[in-house]
């Protein structure tokens, strides 16, 4: 399951400065992983059946 959320992320996500194309994440130890990403705005995603060693961290291309 995929989803978006606004409210109650990480600090060291959401503080994080993204230029277009990057992404930072944060996987607890339950296999949330809480990620960002920079396109024409910041886009916040909570998954359950993503790892961070499925999503690239750093400049998208």
């Amino acid at each position: 399951m995929f989803g978006t959320l606004r409210k109650g992320l990480p600090k060291e996500v959401t503080s994080t400065k993204l230029k277009k194309g990057e992404i930072v994440g944060r996987e607890n130890p339950n296999g949330v992983v809480v990620l960002k990403w920079r396109d024409q705005r910041d886009v916040y995603g909570l998954s359950t059946c993503h790892t961070l060693d499925k999503i690239a961290i750093g400049k998208k291309k």
